[in-house]
């Protein structure tokens, strides 16, 4: 019994660890697990999977930001993409937050992909497409370019 909790343990941990994606700030830079931005009312970073962004934002702007009033989207170059959903907050001038974000519907997964895979392989197939891929990450008016890699 114990072999068989290690084995799902390490099963686990792999198949996690293998449908975390990468980014790239453009299309023959480099990428990395995480992504730094700047734009005119907020600094920060993000990383992410097939489930969920984890965004981390600083507002560098006079004016509170109030994330809940807001869209935020994430949008490929076609113009098709998710609407998402987080516990939004306010943030005050200075301030930093960090939100967990995922499709609004609780069914999809981000990037057009299934929120779950099997295995690394099952996730590497089905994610074939996202390499170099172009995408937009909306903060209401606010909106971050990048590029998708495995």
């Amino acid at each position: 019994m114990k072999q068989l909790l290690i084995f799902l343990f390490i099963l686990s941990a792999t198949a996690g660890y293998g449908q975390q994606l990468r980014f790239k700030k453009t299309y023959k830079s480099g990428s990395h697990k995480t992504l730094s931005f700047k734009t005119d009312l907020v600094k920060g970073s993000f990383k992410g999977s097939n489930e969920s962004i984890i965004l981390t934002l600083k507002n560098t702007s006079k004016k509170p930001i109030d994330l809940g009033a807001v869209q935020l989207a994430l949008v490929d170059v076609t113009g098709r993409g998710a609407k998402l959903c987080g516990h939004t907050k306010m943030i005050k001038p200075g301030q930093k937050t960090t939100l967990y974000l995922e499709v609004c519907n609780g069914k999809d997964g981000l990037f057009f992909l299934n929120k779950a895979y099997g295995s690394k392989q099952a996730f590497k197939e089905d994610a074939f497409f996202l390499i170099n891929k172009e995408w937009r990450l909306s903060i209401g008016q606010e909106v971050i370019l990048f590029y998708t890699d495995l």
